[in-house]
């Protein structure tokens, strides 16, 4: 298959439109890309599938969305993360174990106003892929983010594309330590 230069393939408005979304919101699911570039789902169906024969996204396809990354986003792990990240839910639960490492199910549960089922489910995918680790300490279960500077870098890079003022107050707070820091 001949592969187009990048030029050529985002010539069309809204193909470049739909790639400039991706590159700025890396790991978008195409019902919320589709609510972003505002088009017709079949439409974006075909100029999704058109960047991916060209190579300029690659469709990661999960259990329950494929999301859409540029292909200079070239991580495994960071797209996982991205991918956990672009749930509202998840991406509290990881914020709050940002800013309180070690919390119990309880804590958590509390802290980020889900039920403590609700916490346990997620944070069961979050152990299974190794986002978060479990620790037993004198009777009690803590949890916390395996690789905080991940994912605190992906939260600080694409803070505009998460659209949430919780991540927001998490980069404010992140600036302002890591400026005292360099000081």
């Amino acid at each position: 298959m001949l592969r187009l230069p990048k030029d050529e393939v985002l010539e069309l408005d809204v193909r470049r439109k739909i790639y400039e979304e991706i590159v700025k919101s890396p790991g978008l699911h195409v019902r919320e890309l589709q609510r972003r570039v505002n088009i017709a789902y079949g439409a974006l169906q075909y100029h999704l599938s058109f960047l991916v024969k060209h190579n300029l996204v690659a469709e990661e396809k999960g259990v329950e969305y494929s999301r859409f990354f540029p292909t200079e986003f070239k991580s495994i792990r960071e797209r996982e993360l991205m991918s956990l990240l672009r749930q509202e839910s998840i991406r509290r639960i990881l914020l709050h174990l940002l800013n309180t490492p070690a919390a119990r199910n309880k804590e958590l549960a509390e802290g980020v106003g889900l039920s403590p089922s609700t916490v346990s489910w997620h944070i069961s995918k979050l152990t299974e892929v190794g986002a978060v680790v479990q620790e037993n300490k004198g009777g009690d279960v803590l949890f916390r983010v395996s690789e905080p500077e991940v994912v605190t870098r992906l939260l600080v890079t694409y803070k505009s594309s998460f659209l949430d003022t919780i991540v927001d107050r998490f980069v404010e707070v992140w600036e302002k330590e890591n400026i005292k820091t360099a000081k």
